[in-house]
């Protein structure tokens, strides 16, 4: 039976292991039986949101067919990545995988092959449709213009929102942090990166922006170690940078076209 599939799912690859091999737990409610795709979807999303709202980050849902089986491998390939750019945007907001049907719950209307950008909270700030032609540097384009906004507006409220949460001594690290990352001295910039190394995972919109800001090839340098270190440090099981939520427990519900949907 043919089910659409919503991508933004990590592949494997050769060297690592298959869906087979992995339990997904924590990650929806999957010893409850649903029998709507558009119920499971929700429980899926609900559990997304919950990691938005503690993370501060937005959320992407990509939309695709099961019609296209180029396309469907396009996107598991797309989230096993080496490329600087694609590793900072997983880093940045919290990825789901949703059936066709519950996406459109979430939009009000047909969202099929789209992608779909919210805020924290989970509302649908912005809907665009798949690059065309499949390109993974046109989807690179598209997710980041979504995320950041034309001249990075959506980014910079996302960092004030990021830095709100923290307390006044973490933000009077952090900003002396950032601006050690390019001193003169070794130890300086050592001790910079190892402060923000501490407080990655809940600032990674405030990293982001300094990465565009800065004039320092040395910082940007750094500051890519960061988003290198929380990447290559998240979990293949569990839903995080190299995982998004509602990808399916088992390689053979995969073959199926089945993301976001269980028996």
């Amino acid at each position: 039976m043919n089910r659409a599939l919503i991508g933004f799912v990590w592949w494997f690859g050769f060297a690592g292991p298959s869906f087979s091999d992995v339990i997904i737990r924590d990650h929806v409610p999957w010893d409850i039986v649903q029998d709507s795709p558009v119920v499971e979807g929700q429980q899926i999303w609900k559990a997304a949101q919950g990691q938005m709202r503690s993370t501060v980050k937005p959320g992407i849902i990509l939309v695709s067919s099961t019609e296209d089986m180029g396309e469907r491998w396009r996107f598991l390939r797309w989230f096993d990545t080496r490329n600087p750019v694609r590793r900072r945007l997983l880093c940045e907001a919290v990825f789901a995988c949703l059936t066709p049907e519950a996406a459109a719950s979430l939009a009000g209307k047909d969202v099929e092959r789209h992608v779909l950008v919210t805020d924290v909270t989970g509302k649908v700030r912005q809907i665009e449709p798949l690059p065309a032609n499949g390109s993974n540097r046109q989807l690179d384009e598209l997710v980041s213009l979504m995320l950041h906004g034309a001249n990075n507006e959506r980014l910079k409220m996302l960092a004030q929102q990021q830095r709100d949460v923290l307390t006044d001594e973490q933000k009077a690290i952090l900003d002396r942090a950032l601006s050690n990352l390019g001193a003169d001295k070794f130890e300086e910039r050592k001790n910079a990166s190892e402060q923000i190394r501490q407080l990655a995972p809940r600032i990674t919109a405030v990293m982001a922006l300094a990465w565009i800001e800065a004039t320092d090839p040395e910082v940007q340098t750094r500051l890519q170690e960061q988003f290198d270190r929380l990447y290559e440090t998240s979990s293949r099981t569990q839903p995080g940078s190299r995982l998004p939520y509602g990808i399916p427990p088992t390689m053979s519900q995969f073959e199926e076209g089945e993301c976001g949907w269980r028996e």
